[in-house]
């Protein structure tokens, strides 16, 4: 089973204004974004309540999983509606690995969990005054590059925004400059200067892997091993910050509200003191609907 979405999603950004330059509300902006984190939500289904009157298979089912880890949720949410509605045995796909008959159902293999927890180990110690905490932003240069990114008038919402936005949005919130940045690309690009000029600390991937681990999955050949790292890394960051209203965004903002990591910022206008995305504030994303 194939699941095909469009490349560009509809969801446009939203925010809640904190009014007022102060450096108090500043200060207090920054201190809500660091600790108001929710608690951990609790699954709406009970995995451990055992199954009554199974009726017998009407058949197989089997899927696979295509493009990148944001699509994935929803190809595997529709192949389990699907076997259900048909009676039928739903049947896992191997992923496999780098080497012959190395391969597991639905996992991310070991090494790139270590090398993800090496990531978020390297950008914890490399902040000054931001204890152990750092920022996702997910900045994709080649998608900004587009006609749907190019700036325009509207200063209050847009569809994407630049590496120099999120430096003066960013800074006018409170949050130090010594705040480590991983940015969701694999190699540096020069359009991601601005951004490092105001956050120094800002990192890719490709500074942030140990040089033996570089050929292995900054290439063509382990997109798909990147993709996923990326995914990992902006659910796990104490704060995410989206360049784009996609549905790696919602998917990121599904698997944060989740594992409560609320702190979610999303740009309006570089004049608000205060960027909270609507998924938290106003809930309106999916997963309150399979949480509570």
């Amino acid at each position: 089973m194939r699941v095909k979405y469009p490349a560009r999603s509809t969801i446009q950004f939203n925010s809640i204004k904190i009014t007022g330059p102060s450096l108090a509300n500043k200060a207090s902006a920054n201190e809500q974004f660091w600790m108001n984190d929710s608690h951990k939500l609790k699954p709406c289904w009970n995995i451990s309540a055992p199954i009554t009157g199974q009726q017998p298979s009407q058949g197989y089912i089997t899927f696979s999983l295509t493009e990148g880890p944001e699509y994935h949720v929803s190809q595997i949410a529709v192949a389990v509606l699907v076997a259900r509605e048909l009676g039928a045995t739903l049947m896992l796909p191997d992923i496999k690995g780098r080497k012959p008959g190395d391969k597991r159902t639905l996992q991310l293999q070991t090494e790139v969990w270590q090398l993800v927890n090496q990531i978020i180990g390297k950008l914890k110690t490399s902040g000054g005054e931001s204890n152990g905490q750092f920022i996702a932003v997910d900045l994709r240069v080649e998608a900004l590059q587009g006609n749907s990114c190019q700036r325009s008038g509207s200063v209050e919402m847009k569809f994407c925004y630049h590496a120099q936005d999120f430096g003066e949005i960013l800074t006018k919130i409170g949050i130090s400059t010594e705040t480590p940045i991983y940015v969701t690309r694999s190699r540096w690009h020069k359009n991601l200067k601005p951004l490092k000029d105001i956050f120094p600390k800002t990192y890719t991937k490709e500074f942030l892997m140990p040089p033996d681990k570089k050929e292995m999955f900054v290439s063509s050949a382990s997109c798909e091993l990147e993709k996923v790292m990326g995914f990992h890394l902006a659910s796990e960051s104490d704060i995410f910050v989206p360049a784009s209203a996609d549905l790696f965004y919602a998917t990121v903002a599904g698997s944060r509200i989740a594992s409560g990591r609320t702190r979610i910022l999303v740009p309006t206008s570089t004049s608000s003191l205060s960027h909270i995305s609507p998924y938290i504030s106003e809930k309106k994303h999916y997963a309150y609907s399979c949480f509570y």
